[in-house]
C-alpha cells in the first residue's frame, strides 16, 4: 500500500513518470484518477484557443490533480483486516469482497446499459 501511494506522488512531481504510468495503466484508471493537464503560458496562465499565449515548450501544470486510485483503498483496507480481525475472519471477508466487488460492477453496466439505472440522491 506504501508503494501505490508512492507511485502516486512520483506521478503528481514527475512529469516523465506520469506519462509512463499514463502509458501503461491509463485504460485502467477512471478519468478523475487520471487527471488533466494544461499548458502554461509565459505570463504564467493556462493557454487557452480563445486567448493565445506564447507557451513554454513542454512546461504544464496539473488543471485537476489526479486523485488516488480506487485499488490504494482496497489494498488499504485488505491490509487493515488482514491486521485486525483473526485469519478466518479476514480471509472470509476478503474472499466475499474479491467476489462481490467485480459481480457489482459488472451487474451495474449491464443494468444500466438496458436503462435500469438507480441513480444515487445526495
Amino acid at each position: 500500500t506504501a508503494a501505490f501511494y508512492y507511485v502516486h506522488r512520483k506521478r503528481l512531481l514527475d512529469d516523465g513518470w506520469d506519462a509512463w504510468y499514463l502509458a501503461r495503466f491509463g485504460e485502467l484508471l477512471r478519468d478523475h484518477e487520471r487527471g488533466e493537464r494544461e499548458q502554461v503560458n509565459v505570463d504564467g496562465s493556462a493557454s487557452s484557443k480563445d486567448k493565445p499565449g506564447k507557451a513554454h515548450p513542454g512546461k504544464m501544470r496539473w488543471k485537476t490533480p489526479p486523485r488516488l486510485p480506487g485499488a490504494f483503498y482496497f489494498l488499504l483496507g485488505t491490509a487493515a483486516s488482514t491486521y485486525l480481525f483473526p485469519t478466518p475472519v479476514a480471509r472470509t471477508s476478503l474472499l466475499v469482497l474479491s467476489l462481490a466487488d467485480p459481480a457489482a460492477g459488472l451487474a451495474g453496466s449491464w443494468l444500466s446499459g438496458r436503462g435500469l439505472n438507480i441513480p444515487w440522491r445526495g
